[in-house]
Protein backbone atom coordinates (compact mmCIF):
# COMPACT_ATOMS: atom_id res chain seq x y z
CA UNK A 1 0.00 0.00 0.00
CA UNK A 2 1.84 3.10 -1.23
CA UNK A 3 0.69 6.06 1.14
CA UNK A 4 1.40 9.86 0.45
CA UNK A 5 3.19 11.71 3.04
CA UNK A 6 2.83 15.35 1.44
CA UNK A 7 2.95 17.40 -1.55
CA UNK A 8 4.42 20.36 -2.57
CA UNK A 9 3.59 22.37 -5.83
CA UNK A 10 5.89 25.19 -7.01
CA UNK A 11 4.60 27.74 -9.83
CA UNK A 12 6.74 30.04 -12.21
CA UNK A 13 5.51 33.37 -13.36
CA UNK A 14 2.92 31.44 -15.20
CA UNK A 15 0.17 28.43 -15.65
CA UNK A 16 2.34 26.46 -17.97
CA UNK A 17 5.57 26.12 -15.12
CA UNK A 18 3.90 24.62 -12.58
CA UNK A 19 5.80 21.08 -10.85
CA UNK A 20 4.61 18.99 -8.37
CA UNK A 21 6.28 17.05 -5.91
CA UNK A 22 4.72 14.35 -4.53
CA UNK A 23 6.48 12.46 -1.10
CA UNK A 24 5.38 8.73 -0.21
CA UNK A 25 7.63 6.61 2.38
CA UNK A 26 11.10 7.11 1.54
CA UNK A 27 10.69 7.71 -1.98
CA UNK A 28 9.76 11.26 -3.94
CA UNK A 29 8.23 12.07 -7.76
CA UNK A 30 8.37 15.23 -9.28
CA UNK A 31 6.10 16.04 -11.73
CA UNK A 32 5.36 18.82 -14.55
CA UNK A 33 1.29 18.71 -15.59
CA UNK A 34 1.12 14.76 -17.01
CA UNK A 35 4.73 13.94 -17.38
CA UNK A 36 6.79 12.44 -15.02
CA UNK A 37 10.35 14.43 -14.64
CA UNK A 38 12.17 12.29 -11.69
CA UNK A 39 11.85 10.33 -9.01
CA UNK A 40 14.39 8.67 -6.10
CA UNK A 41 14.70 9.28 -2.49
CA UNK A 42 14.74 11.47 0.43
CA UNK A 43 16.08 12.05 3.63
CA UNK A 44 15.06 14.45 6.55
CA UNK A 45 17.65 16.74 7.27
CA UNK A 46 15.92 19.03 9.80
CA UNK A 47 12.96 19.54 10.39
CA UNK A 48 10.19 20.14 7.67
CA UNK A 49 13.62 20.31 5.53
CA UNK A 50 14.70 16.94 3.01
CA UNK A 51 17.54 16.18 0.89
CA UNK A 52 15.96 14.70 -2.48
CA UNK A 53 18.26 12.34 -4.06
CA UNK A 54 17.05 11.47 -7.96
CA UNK A 55 17.64 8.83 -10.26
CA UNK A 56 17.13 11.16 -13.58
CA UNK A 57 16.78 8.44 -15.47
CA UNK A 58 13.36 9.78 -16.74
CA UNK A 59 13.00 9.46 -20.63
CA UNK A 60 10.83 11.75 -22.51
Amino acid sequence: ENTIYGTYVRQGQSMDELEYFVFEKDKFYHYIPFKLLDKGDYNEVYENVYFLKGNNEIND
